[in-house]
């Protein structure tokens, strides 16, 4: 099933405007066009609300290394490793942590080592993202993955950084206490040339634990691959599943074609103009992850990406946009509508109730689920299929996500 990034569902759902299929007025009666099919889209019935319903100018290209570095991170998705196919287990992904990198020190804030700004700055960095995730346990995951991938200039760049990355990682400390912890140098198997770390955590009180943390950086061509990896197991565990996470992470990266610093200002921002048809969050509600992605970048949206995989693969999914909503494109209509309907399904079985679609667009179907607070507060999720694309918007308030979607297909549709 899908996440937003963008909506935070809070309010009270609102009532939904219910309009006629009328036309004409004669003798105090309300008359339905002939010309009137319930089964085909009415634009003059459609609620936008104040949402654009026209589609931008093309986007053209990036202009600048700063945007294209972002774009670059997001076409790198398609070669990472996402921690649940290293281990099933750890498919709960953490957003925070799980972002393509815009500069140094926030790629540093979310490898969690603010002293990583410097080597990755000072080495011709060019992009970068990482992928995190746990196994969900209760109060304390057990079990913890992250993987990033930062790219440089030259195989020299990325050396030189690695070696510095493991070095700003020397020092750690409890972030509560401040007291240090006793770093040292850790193999990794079947990896000699990884720059590794180690580090113990002991938790004491009502429930207390021990953790093992290894943190990893190799070297690879022009890449830095980075793992920051807790096991309550072992040291040899934690770095066993560096490993497991090397052995796939290189052949996936060495498919990869990089773009390095001289081309980003000249990499497309829209390549299938379908971003163009698209509403862009504005500045206070949009993050680092909104932007384009292949099937499976993409799987940072889902909360089952083993399932969402998957499905991708069999409807032939080849593009992904997280806007201020979110586009699917398939392979054809078949492959959308099995994407639709399959969503739907998991939805129900999530607790999701399906509701009157959108008055004027037939292919609109809706789900509500009650948040279960106070306040009984109402999301509403709407969907629909267009030729090979499915639409999805998401809003607290019912009638802002039936405007949404209505929006979003006019924008999709427009001559």
């Amino acid at each position: 099933m899908s996440i937003s990034f963008r909506s935070a569902l809070a309010l009270t759902a609102s009532a939904a405007l219910l309009l006629t299929g009328c036309a004409q007025i004669s003798a105090g009666e309300a008359q339905r066009d002939p010309g009137y099919n319930p089964d085909e889209v009415n634009i003059a019935l459609l609620d936008t609300g104040n949402y654009p319903t026209t589609p931008a100018a093309p986007l053209g290209n990036a202009d600048n290394p700063q945007r294209g570095r972002v774009i670059e991170a997001r076409r790198m998705y398609e070669n990472a490793i996402f921690p649940f196919q290293v281990d099933p287990a750890l498919a709960n992904l953490q957003p925070r942590y799980t972002r393509p990198f815009t500069n140094a020190k926030n790629a540093a804030l979310a490898l969690e080592n603010k002293a990583l700004e410097g080597p990755i700055n000072d080495h011709n960095w060019v992009a970068g993202l990482s992928i995190t995730g746990n196994d969900d346990k209760k109060p304390v995951y057990d079990r913890y993955l992250q993987n990033a991938v930062l790219l440089f200039n030259t195989p020299a760049d990325a050396t030189a950084a690695a070696t510095q990355m493991a070095e700003a990682s020397n020092n750690k400390e409890d972030p509560f206490s401040r007291t240090p912890y006793s770093v040292s140098p850790q193999s990794i198997p079947r990896y000699s040339d990884a720059s590794a770390r180690t580090y113990t955590v002991a938790i004491t009180g009502d429930n207390p634990t021990t953790s093992y943390h290894v943190v990893s950086y190799l070297a690879h061509g022009p890449y830095v691959l980075s793992q920051d990896v807790v096991t309550k197991t072992s040291v040899d565990a934690s770095a066993e599943l560096v490993a497991k996470t090397l052995d796939q992470q290189i052949p996936l990266i060495d498919a990869y074609k990089p773009t390095f610093a001289d081309g980003l200002a000249a990499l497309p921002r829209d390549p299938t103009g379908l971003l163009a048809r698209m509403r862009f969050p504005d500045d206070k509600n949009a993050v680092v992850q909104n932007g384009a992605y292949g099937p499976h970048g993409a799987l940072i949206f889902q909360t089952d990406q083993a399932w969402a995989q998957q499905l991708f693969t069999e409807t032939g999914v080849d593009f992904y946009a997280d806007l201020d909503d979110s586009l699917i494109r398939a392979r054809d209509n078949a492959g959308a509508t099995k994407v639709l309907d399959t969503y739907f399904s998991r939805m129900g079985g999530a607790g999701w109730n399906e509701v009157d679609g959108v008055h004027g667009l037939p292919p609109a179907r809706c789900m509500q689920q009650t948040a279960g607070d106070a306040d009984q507060r109402v999301n509403t999720w709407c969907m629909l299929v267009h030729d090979n694309i499915v639409l999805q918007a998401m809003s607290n308030q019912d009638l802002d996500a039936r405007q949404r979607l209505s929006a979003d297909y006019l924008m999709l549709t427009a001559e």
